[in-house]
């Protein structure tokens, strides 16, 4: 893969691309980096254009410092401006958990540069679910506090899949690793953002072909979002493994069962 970065400020990685395949799109979650994709990439990448970027405050990209950086807004015209710096005209989006607001902001407004959408253990509105309701007045009281943004630290790809196997959703050597790289106050910010955004409204105007793959043993979106999901959107299809919880990238069987998924639905559009 061929590693870059745009304006200064954005990594992003793509392989050879060649003008008559079909360019997909990966979007990653809060508190990660593209590293989540890794081996989707090695599975689709002979057959696909593959661009992964490491959305802003995450992974090898740059950090800010205010809140209202981390509108969802942002995350949207950060892919805007990076597909149209790479000249990529058409394309297959396909994210993963918080990667779904990015997504669906970019959706509401561009949706006429996709060919195709999936999403991951996705959901669509986060202030629905009883927990997030609960952490509100935490996170209130917490991005209020200014963390330090360490300009020195050096921040890296985790390799999910070889570090941390089988890890689930709740582990708490993966979470600090995260939380680490990412730096706390972007975390804090980007989990505050996310209270902010409805998609509802945004899910029964897609009119582009839409599959949804969720884990049924997903906790930290249970699959009834994904479902409900699917409800709203015209015409689409849903996909539910068994024993898959949210975090897709650190087992090669869940790697295995999602990227076949994805390949019959690419072939479809």
């Amino acid at each position: 893969m061929n590693e870059s970065f745009f304006d200064n400020r954005i990594y992003y990685r793509t392989n050879d691309w060649k003008p008559d395949r079909t360019t997909i799109v990966f979007v990653h979650g809060v508190c990660g980096s593209s590293s989540a994709f890794w081996e989707f990439e090695k599975k689709l990448g002979e057959k696909y254009n593959i661009l992964a970027y490491d959305l802003r405050g995450h992974g090898l990209s740059k950090r800010y410092r205010e809140y209202s950086d981390y509108k969802i807004e942002n995350f949207s015209k950060d892919l805007l401006e990076l597909v149209n710096y790479l000249n990529i005209k058409k394309f297959v989006i396909i994210s993963h958990s918080f990667g779904t607001f990015v997504s669906l902001d970019f959706i509401a407004k561009h949706q006429d540069r996709l060919l195709g959408i999936i999403f991951l253990s996705p959901h669509f509105n986060f202030s629905l679910m009883p927990e997030a309701k609960m952490a509100k007045p935490i996170l209130n009281v917490l991005i209020k506090i200014k963390f330090p943004i360490s300009k020195t630290k050096k921040r890296k790809q985790l390799d999910y899949l070889k570090d941390y196997p089988n890890s689930g959703d709740f582990n708490l050597r993966r979470t600090f690793a995260d939380i680490s790289n990412t730096g706390l106050r972007p975390y804090l910010y980007v989990a505050r953002q996310i209270y902010s955004f409805d998609g509802e409204n945004i899910l029964r105007n897609i009119h582009i072909p839409t599959l949804i793959i969720h884990g049924k043993a997903d906790t930290i979106f249970p699959v009834k979002w994904g479902m409900l999901m699917a409800s709203k959107i015209p015409n689409s299809k849903i996909v539910l493994l068994e024993n898959v919880c949210h975090e897709l990238k650190d087992n090669m069987l869940t790697i295995t069962k999602i990227t076949n998924a994805m390949e019959d639905f690419l072939k479809e559009i």
